[in-house]
């Protein structure tokens, strides 16, 4: 092993080191992207430059800081030990096995860390942790950076995104500590938006007036706003101290309130965590008293619901009715045969009229039997067509999961929406219309199917096999559907808004499964950022079209919106954590939306970035070859 001196040395971020790597855990569907960190280190006084790597981004950040704090430590007042296992004495040596290049030799010239003198020390420490504040959400603070942080917390009274920093500083033991935390609090700048205060709820924050204090700002949301948040709010209620808390007490006060925006949702998000056995009896205990307080016609719909969509609920009884079917080898026709006698029978215990869990506004009658089908893809998901209740209404069509974890779905549809509402909220009205989807149980759901859509596979196909291929194919489609002219300019511009919403917000969340016949016109194969083919570019005009160029306005202003909630998004990826869903089970899960929101860059540099990206995107040809591979696949099923 080798031995570096660490004080005075200077640290350098080393992108160009750094290497991506696949790992498949199990199998394919659980293969992970990962990537190495490089950094550089150079000793006060020395030539050789030594290249290092982490294993995560986070872990080179707290590397390189805890560096730095030893490197600085003689000028800087009060320090004591540091995170990450270096010793805070004068003395201290890194050790490492990391070898040494010579093809770095040149890299000390390069480096731009500036080793502070003992007047400035404080302050440029002071200036890093703003920056990295700013531009990573997930970033943890050092022992040392904590302490220069609650020593200048007066400096930070006007900027919201410093307060969860600030009360991550505090020694909650010392009571003189903790009174000016919670008196402080309340003076803090106001967060641009309401949801802003949802981090406070997260686990690192477990002081019960810190928790109130949240739980009161976000009482002053509107219930559609409130709603959009109630998957994180369900899930905080695992940090809470007790049962009682003034959270769970709030949603269930809003959900009596509001039994359509909000009571059914939270009654199933409820249920779904009460099959948990770690959060059994609290979620259970929640869950009981919503019931005893709700009016006895809500009780009898949710039973019904719950008789009918939960894990153990009749529909799922016949999805493992088909699959043992499949098993035995039988064919997609004579399951589904089986399937619709299963279904008459529940047909005949249905009543006249009644809610389904994705939308309580709608009332459904019964089964519409012959309609009904079993679908092709591997989980076996169950087609089913209901009655409308209204005369005259069109009939209501959903899909109903068993064996997928729909939760994962309902996440990427709710930030959709909220990535829609900050959009609106700057005047950009991007015509999204994500479809609704409700996880009943662990491995259970439901999700909403939109009449007279048609995906883009299906317009694909209408051209032929080669459909994929083919750059006029979206435009004569839409000419097809709308003869006049100002229907037409009508349909385009809807395209161009949808496009770029989807494209952007796909962009952000690292959106997968992205094939031709999930893509809903109108409304991963990881190759491209986003999907983004000439056939769509062709309807706005091509690349040289003025369309275009709006088209691309509008990405990047979107782009621009999204980067500037990037704190917001993070929290609701980390108030998820707890779910323990496949996709998402620790902070370095949530590392690509800091990534891509390119935090460091300016408003100008991220446009360019991301017309960057729209270009790359049209001169890849792997998208048109997985759509058309796609429509073989399914051709003949």
């Amino acid at each position: 092993s080798k031995t570096i001196p660490l004080l005075g040395a200077t640290v350098l971020i080393a992108d160009q080191l750094n290497e991506a790597y696949t790992t498949y855990a199990v199998n394919k569907n659980t293969r992970r992207q990962q990537q190495t960190w490089g950094f550089k280190l150079k000793p006060a006084n020395k030539a050789r430059v030594y290249l290092m790597s982490a294993q995560t981004k986070q872990e080179r950040e707290e590397w390189m800081a805890a560096i730095r704090a030893v490197a600085f430590e003689s000028n800087v007042d009060g320090t004591a030990e540091l995170d990450g296992g270096v010793s805070s004495s004068r003395h201290s040596l890194l050790f490492t096995t990391t070898m040494s290049s010579d093809t770095a030799a040149d890299a000390a010239t390069t480096m731009s860390a500036v080793r502070p003198n003992d007047n400035d020390s404080s302050s440029t420490l002071l200036e890093e942790i703003k920056l990295l504040m700013q531009q990573d959400p997930l970033v943890k603070l050092n022992k040392l950076q904590k302490h220069v942080l609650w020593t200048h917390r007066h400096l930070f009274l006007d900027q919201f995104e410093a307060l969860p920093r600030i009360l991550s500083c505090v020694n909650w033991v010392d009571p003189v500590e903790s009174k000016e935390a919670l008196h402080l609090m309340h003076q803090w700048e106001p967060s641009k938006h309401p949801a802003g205060y949802l981090v406070l709820l997260d686990a690192e924050f477990a002081n019960d007036q810190v928790r109130k204090f949240a739980v009161d700002q976000l009482n002053d949301m509107a219930d559609t706003t409130y709603s959009y948040f109630l998957p994180q709010l369900v899930q905080a209620i695992k940090y809470e101290n007790h049962h009682a808390s003034a959270l769970a007490l709030q949603l269930i006060e809003r959900g009596l309130r509001n039994p359509n925006q909000i009571g059914f949702d939270l009654f199933w998000a409820m249920k779904v965590e009460s099959e948990n056995d770690q959060y059994r009896e609290r979620y259970g205990t929640l869950l009981n008293t919503f019931l005893d307080v709700s009016s006895a016609n809500m009780r009898d719909i949710l039973h019904l619901q719950a008789s009918l969509f939960s894990s153990s609920g009749k529909l799922e009884a016949i999805c493992q009715h088909v699959k043992q079917l499949k098993g035995n080898r039988k064919v997609l026709d004579e399951i589904k045969v089986d399937m619709r006698k299963k279904l008459d029978q529940l047909n005949a215990t249905l009543p006249t009229s009644f809610q389904l869990p994705i939308d309580p506004r709608v009332e459904v009658g019964k089964l519409i039997v012959s309609k009904c089908k079993v679908m092709s893809s591997a989980k076996l998901p169950l087609w089913l067509v209901f009655e409308n209740a209204e005369v005259g209404g069109d009939p209501v069509v959903v899909i109903f999961k068993s064996g997928d974890d729909v939760r994962q779905d309902s996440l990427t549809l709710q930030l959709i929406r909220v990535m829609d509402e900050l959009w609106r909220a700057e005047g950009m009205e991007m015509a999204m219309e994500p479809y609704k989807c409700v996880a009943t149980g662990p491995m259970t759901g439901i999700l909403q199917v939109v009449l007279n859509a048609v995906t883009t596979a299906d317009i694909h196909k209408r051209v032929g096999n080669w459909g994929a291929f083919d750059d006029t194919s979206f435009s004569n489609w839409i000419q097809a559907n709308n003869q006049d002219k100002k229907s037409l300019k009508n349909a385009v511009d809807l395209f161009h808004r949808s496009c770029a919403g989807y494209c952007v917000a796909t962009c952000v969340l690292g959106i997968g499964d992205r094939h031709n016949d999930n893509i809903m016109f109108g409304i991963k194969r990881e190759k491209t950022p986003f999907v983004f083919t000439p056939e769509m570019a062709h309807v706005l005009g091509g690349r040289d079209a003025p369309s275009f160029a709006a088209f691309v306005d509008t990405c990047t202003r979107a782009f621009n919106i999204l980067r500037k909630h990037v704190h917001l998004m993070v929290t609701l990826f980390l108030l998820m954590i707890p779910a323990d869903m496949p996709e998402l089970r620790s902070r370095d899960d949530i590392s690509h939306l800091v990534e891509v929101c390119l935090t460091t860059m300016s408003n100008e540099d991220a446009a360019k970035a991301f017309e960057a990206a729209i270009d790359f995107c049209l001169g890849n040809r792997f998208k048109r070859l997985d759509n058309y591979l796609h429509i073989l696949a399914h051709k003949y099923l």
